[in-house]
């Protein structure tokens, strides 16, 4: 009986390891905080910086790799990371963006309330 050769998607392989290895904590956590002090203002700033700054590289590789694959794994890592940074810019974004408008209108309505508003 003849063995089978398995063919591997390893652009797949590469994105299933950015989805499961790549923390991008720290890049919701800066969208969260600047989105909640400027506003959307905050939140598309730190999403363009986030956009400029290039996908890393993978942490491993699986042995054994042609040059094709490597190249294949690399490029799946590289833009399931990048996916999944902007994804977390996002969240963090949008509810540091809540927070800038919830307490926005509240002080609005509280300085209005006590005679310091605009709208007086």
């Amino acid at each position: 009986m003849a063995s089978q050769q398995v063919d591997v998607d390893y652009w797949q392989l590469g994105k299933a390891a950015a989805e499961a290895e790549y923390l991008a904590a720290n890049v919701a956590a800066l969208a969260f905080a600047s989105s909640a002090v400027l506003g959307p203002l905050g939140w598309g700033t730190v999403y363009g910086i986030a956009l400029l700054i290039d996908a890393p590289d993978p942490v491993y590789y699986p042995s054994g790799l042609t040059t094709q694959k490597k190249l294949d794994f690399e490029r799946g890592y590289k833009e399931a990371a990048m996916m999944k940074r902007r994804r977390l810019v996002n969240i963090g974004g949008a509810i540091g963006t809540a927070i800038f408008v919830i307490l926005f209108f509240t002080l609005q309505q509280a300085a209005i309330g006590t005679g310091i508003g605009l709208g007086g």
